[in-house]
């Protein structure tokens, strides 16, 4: 076991772009990125591939190297009859440009329609994809997880998970959160989704605790802290047998209990079992919030579907609306821009 930091230079150089606040999933514990609530998939919108192209084009400029899409969900994402895959096109050509040179592309998605869309995003340039899942179990995806979803279904999305790493999308690495206790939790899944994440070749479950924010009125109720039951379990099913989980508990305790609330460095404790890693973000509730910033803490910089930069889910920091540099500008004006973003925004 071991711990990663993060420093703010390297969250820093991270950018999470939301294509569209649109979804086609209904994720009860789901803050969209600090945006509005989700809407409905059919409506998406969101900024044009050109604009996107020219953000990212400063960003990596500014020193950005790391560029995630995201969402609602990114999958949807629509410029007229331009789609995702000419999206990121348009984004890895960028690569090839003297000025901008290499950047990391990926996604995160939330899987529902990845499997058919695999393959041509490799072709067209994306490096890697994370995957959510947070359920196996269909009653629980039907309640919580997937109420507005009609192609959605736990094995649609494991399915997915192994169509991204046969298309090369690797590593492939999938994110569960945690939540609930008992019948109404899912912790007891742990074993079922170590196992398909093995079975599909994924390279890294990250697990999480739930994020309190604006829309999420019942926190408490869902809310699970990495207490020695919960990593008992996690180490349970990540080695195979209680006594291997109680020891793994110990020793991830201890690890947990050394970090307080420092926003700098950021701690993600990593475990390997085989070739499979776990990453646990391990924050207790409101660890962040008594310094004036969202649950999350520090991350990375994160530009809205509406063209908004910011720093934080939510918070009252400092924001750069970008709408004006895009129309009147011209791309100095948003390389200026990113350029006073990166040291600025950020906790």
């Amino acid at each position: 076991m071991w711990v990663q930091q993060h420093d703010r230079d390297q969250l820093s150089r991270r950018l999470r772009i939301s294509l569209t606040d649109a979804c086609n999933l209904g994720c009860f514990f789901c803050h969209n990125e600090g945006q509005a609530p989700p809407r409905a998939a059919g409506t998406p919108a969101g900024l044009t591939i050109g604009e996107l192209v020219r953000i990212v084009r400063a960003a990596v400029r500014a020193g950005i190297r790391e560029v995630k899409l995201t969402g609602g969900e990114p999958l949807l994402y629509r410029d007229g009859p331009g789609s995702v895959v000419d999206l990121v096109r348009a984004l890895s050509d960028l690569r090839g440009e003297a000025r901008t040179g290499p950047f990391g592309l990926s996604m995160t998605t939330n899987g529902v329609l990845l499997a058919r869309l695999a393959a041509p995003l490799k072709a067209a340039g994306l490096d890697r994809v994370t995957v959510s899942l947070h359920t196996l179990d269909q009653q629980r995806f039907t309640d919580l997880i997937g109420p507005r979803s009609r192609p959605g279904t736990p094995a649609v999305v494991v399915d997915a998970i192994a169509a991204a790493v046969a298309a090369g999308l690797t590593p492939v690495k999938v994110n569960t959160v945690l939540f609930g206790s008992g019948d109404e939790g899912n912790a007891t899944e742990l074993g079922p989704i170590v196992q398909a994440c093995r079975s599909a070749g994924v390279s890294a479950l990250r697990l999480y605790t739930l994020l309190r924010h604006r829309d999420f009125a019942e926190h408490e109720r869902w809310y699970r802290f990495w207490d020695r039951n919960l990593l008992t379990a996690v180490g349970t099913a990540l080695y195979g047998s209680p006594g291997s989980g109680r020891r793994f508990a110990e020793r991830m305790y201890d690890l947990i209990a050394g970090w307080r609330g420092e926003l700098y460095p950021k701690p993600t404790f990593v475990a390997a079992a085989g070739e499979l890693v776990l990453e646990l973000e391990a924050m207790a509730a409101g660890r962040f919030e008594r310094l004036g910033v969202s649950d999350e803490g520090p991350y990375a910089l994160r530009l809205s579907a509406s063209g908004e930069l910011r720093g934080s889910l939510e918070g009252t920091g400092s924001r750069v609306q970008l709408g004006r540099a895009l129309r009147c500008g011209g791309d100095a004006a948003l390389h200026a821009a990113f350029r006073a973003a990166r040291p600025a925004l950020l906790p």
